[in-house]
C-alpha cells in the first residue's frame, strides 16, 4: 500500500521550476574562451522571447556537447523576480586546445599518409575521445603491417596556449609467418588449404631459400579458422561445421619475436 507521507514528495519531484514555462529575457555564456560564444549560443537554440522548458535546456546541452568540443556543459535558467522573465546562463569547460602534434619512433609508417586521418590537428581539442580513435588508428596500422608488438601513446606538454601533443611509438620487431601447420586427421592437400586461408607462410625457393616474407596479421586467424571449414565444406565435408572440429591451436613467436609459427587442429569427421 502507497505511504500517504509519501505522495507530498511525489508530488514535489515532479513539480515545474520556477523558470519553467516562461518566457526568456536573455541568454549569455560564460566560458568560452577559444570557441565561439555567438556561435555556440545559437547552436543550443535558446533565444530571447522563447519559452523555455527542460526539454529545451536538455536539448541545449546534448547540442554543446555534440561538437566535441566541450569537457562540461550546463544551462542555468534563473528567474528575474523584477521581470518575471528567465535569464540563461550556458557554462562551458573548453577542452584544451592542442597547439602542435608531433611524431616518436615512427619509421615504417609514412607520417603524411597518417595524419589526414587523426581526428586531432593542430588547433583542434583534446577531446579524450578523439585522443582514443587516434591512438587505436595508429596502433591498427602498425597491426595490418605485421608489427604485432607494437605499442603506440600519446604524451603532453604545456605549450604557449595549449599542450603540445606527442605520439610515442615503439615499432617493435616486424612478424612475419614461418610456417602454418595443420594438425589432427588432415587428408586434404596441405598447400590447397594454406592458399585458401588468409595468412601466409613466407615465400621459400624449393621450400629452403627465403625470397619473401608475409607479415602476420592477428586479426587473420579467426577469419583462417572459418576459411578451413569452408573448404571442407566445399570439399563434401558437412561435418567439419559442428563443433570445435577446426580450432587455432597455438601461435608460437621465436625468441626474437621476428618470427611466427601457426598451428590449426582439424577434425575432419565423416565426408
Amino acid at each position: 500500500m502507497l505511504s500517504l507521507a509519501f505522495i507530498p514528495s511525489l508530488f514535489a519531484a515532479v513539480q515545474q521550476e520556477e523558470w519553467e514555462g516562461k518566457e526568456i529575457e536573455a541568454v549569455d555564456g560564460v566560458g568560452f574562451t577559444h570557441e565561439n560564444k555567438a556561435k555556440n549560443l545559437a547552436l543550443t537554440g535558446l533565444r530571447k522571447g522563447d519559452i523555455i522548458t527542460r526539454e529545451k535546456k536538455d536539448i541545449a546541452i546534448k547540442e554543446l556537447f555534440g561538437t566535441n568540443r566541450f569537457d562540461a556543459v550546463d544551462v542555468e535558467p534563473k528567474l528575474n523576480p523584477a521581470t518575471k522573465k528567465v535569464i540563461v546562463t550556458v557554462i562551458v569547460t573548453e577542452y584544451i586546445i592542442v597547439e602542435k602534434v608531433e611524431f616518436q619512433g615512427i619509421n615504417e609508417i609514412p607520417i603524411n599518409t597518417l595524419k589526414p586521418t587523426l581526428r586531432i590537428s593542430a588547433g583542434a581539442p583534446l577531446n579524450p575521445y578523439h585522443l582514443k580513435q587516434d591512438r587505436e588508428y595508429i596502433r591498427d596500422q602498425y597491426l595490418q603491417k605485421g608489427y604485432h608488438f607494437s605499442s603506440v601513446e600519446e604524451q603532453t606538454k604545456p605549450g604557449t596556449t595549449g599542450v603540445v601533443l606527442t605520439w610515442v611509438v615503439v615499432e617493435g620487431p616486424l612478424v612475419t609467418i614461418d610456417e602454418i601447420i595443420f594438425t589432427g586427421n588432415v587428408t586434404v592437400n596441405q598447400s590447397e588449404l594454406r592458399n585458401f586461408i588468409l595468412s601466409k607462410q613466407n615465400d621459400r625457393l624449393f621450400g629452403l631459400i627465403p625470397t619473401g616474407k608475409n607479415p602476420f596479421i592477428e586479426r587473420s586467424l579467426k577469419e583462417d579458422v572459418e576459411r578451413v571449414k569452408l573448404y571442407y565444406r566445399l570439399e563434401g565435408w558437412l561435418d567439419i561445421q559442428h563443433g570445435d572440429n577446426v580450432f587455432l591451436e597455438d601461435v608460437e613467436f621465436s625468441e626474437d619475436k621476428s618470427l611466427v609459427r601457426i598451428k590449426i587442429h582439424i577434425d575432419e569427421g565423416e565426408r
